[in-house]
């Protein structure tokens, strides 16, 4: 097919051999704009259709009118216009200027230059170049038989930029663009006025006009002056709602040139839009001819406007999640050619299965034969279809507790490289005793709010979480005489809680003594009234005993004598019939013990105390073989 299009393209440049590029100008606005005009001497019957070259960044029509479009489309009117000079201000103080250069929106933000901030550069912005390439086409329209409905606009580089700006804008008279090395502009909406053809060629290792984000390098800064290729193509595609799917032509790669060229082709069945793209692996800033190159722009360009398609049989691949299929899409094979596929899992999933033809009479299971992931057809003369399946790497986490709490999830399957979360809780009246992950490593100072997460789950877990009740002890309270102890009786308590109780006196009675486990008078560790027992380990008791408040404890007062009485505070004490360990205690005639602390009695025996007191009456209060001694003194 190649072949034989060339051979056509020669015969048909052979009769338009006559046909001369003849410089023309248009008065546009004031201004004497400048355009080659390639008019056929002798065209078939009917109208002709118009294609616009424009020139890239600093060339001119002349120039650009030597890509001799002629010679791919001899009965088309080729029209090369001109851009204007453009300057580049520098802070007030100077102007560069920039070369000839297209309003096509071109320029960067916040740009410096030898180091000065100059800050947004547009080039040519108040420049009506979409205006002057209209007003040409109107006058075609005036004085030949234009064929308006194959009007197009193709361009180098900032010819590329302006090209799509014209399919943005004047959809209305365009049919199709086709832009090398150019894309679109930064200051330039995506705004289109209607659906339209586009054709993106760019190169890999474009250093003028980045592939990847449009980046111009000016004064040694990369500055992003529109949109990367690919992101370009995929805002066309999308507007244009063309199939995700692409057809793809890998071209014969048949010159030592060092490159290779790969077409995807986007269509809207339904409209009949197309949004097509030739990738160039390694190619540069170039406008790239057949002779010494797989491909030649003028002749894929044509292609494109007139409708043709690579031809050929094709293999189209269908990918399920997880991985992908290298080529993808519908590849157009030349007959006879081998075509070669690369197969490759995503991270945490793995191939399933790589089926040939499927459910055809020629299906078949080729994923053994995969080495490294590649599969190759050889010698191609059918149409063919390659589907691979791939599954999540998973594993799986099983957790287990007793009856006294819970662990959500129970269990369950993780895809390689993800994490999972465990919520632990223990029942009421229960408590998380240890979280043993792997069955050997305790975890349970790791969770954060009851949440274990195991991260980066690279293979299979267990987690099992232990619970125990929560042990309880009984406080039994009682109140001996006329007051209350609350709360009475016996109380649960779970083992570490605290327990408070509230001893009130009835009226005209007072606190006698708080006894705790029978031996431990608490009294003075009444605070308003309330004694707690904190971090509750072992059951107790609690005795509080309530006296008349005129009244003291009077048992035996024969068994014990004080003297002098009156005194100043200093007294002696005689132990008549008991010795041992026995309990002294001061109180005051409030009731209020002033002091308290064990004595060693010796029968028969006396003991001086010496107390620093205020003048009043006192008791004296003697605990010992579970009686109690009372005996009234008198401080002056």
């Amino acid at each position: 097919m190649k072949k034989i299009f060339t051979i056509v393209a020669l015969a048909l440049c052979t009769l338009a051999m006559n046909a001369q590029h003849v410089a023309r100008t248009m008065d546009f606005e004031g201004t004497s704009r400048k355009y080659m005009e390639y008019i056929p001497t002798s065209s078939p019957d009917g109208s002709m259709p118009v294609i616009f070259l424009l020139h890239g960044l600093g060339d001119n029509c002349n120039n650009f009118s030597n890509l001799h479009f002629e010679s791919v489309a001899p009965n088309w009117i080729i029209i090369t216009p001109e851009a204007t000079e453009a300057t580049i201000n520098i802070m007030g103080m100077y102007s560069m200027n920039a070369g000839t250069a297209w309003a096509a929106g071109v320029g960067g933000e916040n740009i410096t230059y030898s180091g000065l901030p100059i800050g947004n550069i547009e080039l040519n912005a108040n420049v009506n170049d979409e205006g002057f390439i209209l007003a040409i086409l109107d006058s075609l329209e005036n004085n030949f038989n234009v064929d308006t409905d194959s009007v197009f606009v193709a361009g180098f580089s900032m010819g590329g930029f302006m090209s799509n700006k014209m399919a943005v804008k004047h959809a209305d008279r365009i049919k199709a663009v086709a832009s090398v090395s150019g894309t679109l502009g930064h200051f330039q909406a995506f705004e289109p006025t209607g659906n339209i053809n586009t054709m993106h060629i760019h190169g890999t290792s474009d250093e003028t006009i980045s592939y990847a984000n449009a980046d111009f390098n000016f004064n040694g800064v990369a500055v992003p002056v529109g949109l990367g290729a690919e992101t370009l193509v995929e805002t066309w595609r999308n507007y244009n709602q063309c199939s995700t799917e692409p057809i793809v032509y890998n071209f014969e790669n048949t010159k030592n040139d060092g490159l290779t060229f790969e077409q995807y082709i986007y269509k809207n069945e339904e409209s009949g839009h197309k949004t097509v793209f030739i990738k160039v692996n390694n190619g540069v800033h170039d406008w790239y001819d057949g002779s010494s190159h797989d491909i030649d722009y003028n002749t894929e360009i044509y292609k494109f406007f007139t409708g043709q398609e690579p031809e050929g049989d094709t293999i189209t691949t269908i990918v399920g999640n997880g991985g992908t299929i290298t080529p993808h899409g519908t590849i157009i094979v030349d007959d006879g050619a081998d075509q070669t596929f690369t197969i490759a899992a995503d991270e945490h999933y793995r191939i399933v299965s790589v089926i040939v033809d499927a459910e055809t009479e020629n299906e078949a299971d080729i994923t053994e034969e995969l080495v490294d992931g590649i599969y190759s057809f050889a010698n191609v003369t059918t149409n063919h279809t390659i589907t691979a399946t791939f599954e999540a790497i998973t594993y799986t986490i099983e957790a287990t507790t007793n009856e006294f709490g819970t662990i959500a999830p129970a269990s369950i399957t993780v895809i390689e490289g993800e994490n999972a979360s465990f919520t632990i809780t223990a029942n009421d009246s229960c408590r998380l005793v240890s979280v043993m992950v792997d069955g050997e490593n305790n975890v349970t100072d790791a969770l954060e709010n009851g949440v274990y997460t195991f991260e980066n789950v690279t293979a299979n877990h267990t987690i099992a979480a232990t619970f125990e009740r929560i042990p309880t002890f009984t406080i039994t309270a009682t109140a001996e005489g006329n007051g209350t102890i609350t709360p009475a009786g016996e109380n649960v308590v779970m083992e570490g809680e605290n327990i408070s109780f509230t001893v009130t006196a009835n009226e005209s009675n007072r606190i006698a003594s708080v006894m705790v486990d029978g031996t431990n008078n608490v009294t003075e560790q009444l605070v308003n009234d309330v004694y707690t027992f904190t971090n509750v380990t072992t059951n107790h008791t609690i005795v509080v005993t309530f006296v008349e408040s005129n009244s003291v404890d009077m048992f035996e007062v024969a068994s014990m004598a004080i003297y002098p009485n009156p005194n100043n505070g200093i007294f002696n004490i005689d132990f008549c019939n008991f010795e041992g360990k026995a309990t002294y205690q001061l109180i005051n005639a409030r009731g209020t013990v002033v002091e308290t602390h064990e004595i060693n009695v010796m029968n028969g025996k006396n003991m001086k105390f010496n107390h620093n007191l205020k003048a009043g009456i006192y008791f004296v209060r003697i605990i010992a073989d579970d009686k109690v001694y009372v005996e009234q003194i008198i401080v002056e």
